[in-house]
């Protein structure tokens, strides 16, 4: 009877390990299993963040010492958008209007006379192709517009206005050199004038004052000088 308790007992002992060896190792399997599907995760993750990382892209900040990341996304929204202004911006820096005419002989004109411009080496819009004295706005927007008027240099002067139809909005003087009793070299003067304008204003050059018999002899010479007008439309 001993004997059998006895190969009971180590049955039973055996029988246990084996049960405790089997829960050990279904445990490990769990945990290997556990490990794995981490090791998966992690390696899933690193892959996004890998193509996060290639997609960003480095630039330097405008102090030079910066350095500024942005996605893929980002990159392509900003270039849309930089790529409009861009456009927007090339548009209002390169003049939708312009142009520079000027005088290719001395004329005398008359009180209330227009200037008129044979020359024209630039009309950007066409403003200047109906009529030598008026220029045609052909686009709304803000404008520069400059003159240059010159004079012979005995004792002439001439005031002249710059017209936006029926309207002047600039005034100019010229005159030459005035001494004790003589007056000799010449001066051309230059009038400037920032002005919003509307399509088809008519804007031009008028005499309101002269001290020539002939009414304004006005300097207009390849050699020595000559009387301009210019102008360029800078926004809408």
């Amino acid at each position: 009877m001993g004997l059998f308790w006895l190969f009971f007992v180590l049955v039973s002992g055996i029988a246990c390990e084996e049960a405790s060896k089997e829960k050990r190792l279904a445990l490990l399997n769990s945990k290997v299993k556990l490990q794995h599907e981490e090791r998966e995760e992690l390696r899933r993750r690193m892959s996004e963040l890998e193509g996060q990382v290639a997609a960003l892209k480095v630039t330097r900040g405008p102090d030079q010492n910066t350095v500024q990341l942005t996605t893929a996304a980002d990159s392509n929204l900003r270039d849309d958008t930089s790529g409009a202004k861009g456009h927007i911006s090339k548009r209002q820096s390169t003049p939708q209007a312009a142009f520079h005419v000027y005088m290719d002989r001395t004329i005398c004109y008359h009180i209330g006379e227009s200037f008129i411009f044979q020359s024209k080496p630039l009309d950007i819009g066409g403003g200047f192709g109906h009529d030598d004295r008026i220029y045609d706005v052909p686009l709304s927007g803000i404008y520069v517009l400059t003159w240059t008027v010159a004079v012979p240099t005995i004792y002439h002067s001439v005031v002249t206005e710059l017209f936006v139809n029926n309207g002047a909005v600039g005034i100019l003087t010229s005159d030459p050199d005035t001494g004790p009793t003589t007056a000799t070299g010449i001066h051309p003067a230059s009038g400037v004038v920032v002005i919003r304008l509307s399509a088809s204003d008519h804007v031009s050059i008028r005499i309101k004052q002269a001290s020539n018999s002939c009414g304004g002899k006005v300097m207009s010479d390849d050699s020595v000088v000559r009387t301009t007008f210019s102008g360029w439309m800078i926004s809408n």
